[in-house]
């Protein structure tokens, strides 16, 4: 489950709009998920990605016989600024049910890529050793990742791209690399068909994992990519990877411009 987890946030991570026009774009996206071929998660967006800031709200929830056996939510929240070919965010927050547990991270950024952290459970109660202060500095969360690739250099492609992210408990390094253009037929799944960038997405721990549970390396995810909103924003529209439970299938189901984010 937090493979795909993880996949989906930085799923966000490569969401690049071209900067050039500068507007701002409001959008929602709604994903379906299958593992193993059955339908069991879903996600929601809500974006706002501007010149100079940035907002994004996500809300993931299992259904069906997934959400039987390991019931999980989660809604995180993220905003900042953009300031030439950095990102700065303010503010990350997430909240989420695992397994009946509650589980939550709020994270302040400071001036000199310092950051408050309050989560629970906290560390010496969640089978983890902290990430050390000197690995925290300059990072960003998992959302803010997004904008990355939201700067004028990545405008012809979403990847390649590198993330140093920390999520509250977890260190991790996540990286996009480019394969090329190809086409997605009709039939698989999803409102994407046609021309689209494929990417591969791999993530490198560093620190804060549980001990009891080891992270084990994967083979690097597929993301595919198209274009929207008149070429200016890119949008995963499929990604394909292995968890500890399967292989997983996340598909666009909806896109939509909005005025109210």
């Amino acid at each position: 489950m937090r493979t795909i987890f993880a996949a989906f946030l930085f799923l966000w991570a490569s969401i690049a709009t071209a900067r050039a026009d500068d507007e701002s774009h409001r959008f929602s996206l709604s994903y379906d998920v299958q593992l193993t071929g059955i339908p069991v998660m879903s996600l929601d967006v809500q974006a706002l990605l501007a010149p100079d800031r940035y907002a994004l709200r996500t809300y993931l929830f299992t259904y069906g016989v997934l959400d039987w056996l390991f019931r999980f939510r989660n809604e995180s929240a993220t905003d900042g600024v953009i300031a030439g070919e950095r990102v700065r965010p303010a503010r990350y927050t997430t909240m989420g049910i695992w397994r009946g547990s509650a589980r939550s991270a709020d994270l302040t950024y400071r001036d000199g890529g310092a950051l408050d952290v309050d989560i629970r459970p906290e560390i010496k109660d969640d089978d983890r050793d902290p990430v050390p202060e000197a690995l925290r500095l300059n990072t960003i969360d998992p959302l803010s990742a997004i904008v990355l690739t939201n700067l004028t250099s990545r405008r012809d492609s979403p990847c390649p791209g590198i993330a140093p992210v920390f999520d509250g408990r977890r260190r991790y390094n996540v990286k996009l690399e480019l394969v090329g253009p190809e086409v997605l037929e009709a039939g698989s799944g999803g409102i994407a068909v046609g021309s689209a960038i494929k990417c591969l997405l791999s993530v490198e721990p560093i620190a804060g994992y549980q001990k009891s549970r080891p992270q084990q390396k994967r083979p690097p995810s597929e993301l595919w990519f198209q274009r929207m909103l008149d070429d200016t924003v890119w949008v995963p529209v499929l990604i394909q990877g292995d968890s500890f439970f399967g292989g997983f299938t996340a598909t666009l189901r909806a896109f939509a411009t909005r005025r109210d984010i």
